[in-house]
C-alpha cells in the first residue's frame, strides 16, 4: 500500500515537473520575441506568412526581391507605401523596426541601410496609387540591372 502511494506521489511530481518545464520554456521563448517580431506576427504574418513567402500573386513573396528593394530609394518607398504598411496601426518607429526585422531576420538581406522613423514618416505620407504597377516596374528594373551586370 505504501509502495503504491509513493509511486503515485512520484508520478505526480514528475508530471508537475514536466508541465513546469513546458510552461517555463514557452514563457521564456515568448520573452525572447522582439516587439518587431510580435508586430510582424500581428500585422503582416496573416497574409505574408511566417516566412514572408506570401501567397503570390495576391500577396507577394517578400523573399524574392525584398533584399533588392532595400537597395534603392524606390524599393524602400514601395515597402513603406504598400497598403498593409501605410495603413497599419503601427507608429513610424514600430513600422521601421518591423521592416528591418523582415529584411534582416526573415529575408536575410546583407549590407542594408536600416529604415529609420523619419524615412518611414516621409514615405508613408506618399500614398501609392497602383501597388502592382510599382512592384512590376521595380522588378523590371532589378532584372534589367542584373542582365546589364552579366554583360
Amino acid at each position: 500500500m505504501m509502495h503504491k502511494r509513493l509511486l503515485s506521489v512520484v508520478k505526480c511530481k514528475l508530471t508537475l515537473m514536466v508541465l513546469c518545464c513546458i510552461f517555463f520554456t514557452a514563457a521564456g521563448h515568448a520573452e525572447r520575441l522582439s516587439q518587431a517580431q510580435i508586430n510582424y506576427m500581428l500585422q503582416c504574418q496573416g497574409c505574408h506568412k511566417a516566412n514572408a513567402k506570401g501567397t503570390p500573386p495576391d500577396t507577394p513573396d517578400m523573399t524574392e526581391y525584398g533584399a533588392a528593394f532595400m537597395q534603392s530609394d524606390a524599393g524602400r518607398a514601395y515597402w513603406t507605401s504598400v497598403p498593409g504598411a501605410a495603413n497599419s496601426p503601427l507608429s513610424d518607429a514600430e513600422l521601421a523596426d518591423v521592416l528591418n526585422y523582415i529584411a534582416i531576420s526573415i529575408i536575410g538581406a546583407k549590407d542594408i541601410t536600416p529604415y529609420t522613423e523619419s524615412e518611414i514618416s516621409l514615405y508613408r505620407s506618399q500614398k501609392m496609387q497602383d501597388v502592382y504597377a510599382v512592384r512590376d516596374q521595380l522588378i523590371a528594373e532589378i532584372k534589367a540591372s542584373s542582365e546589364a551586370n552579366l554583360k
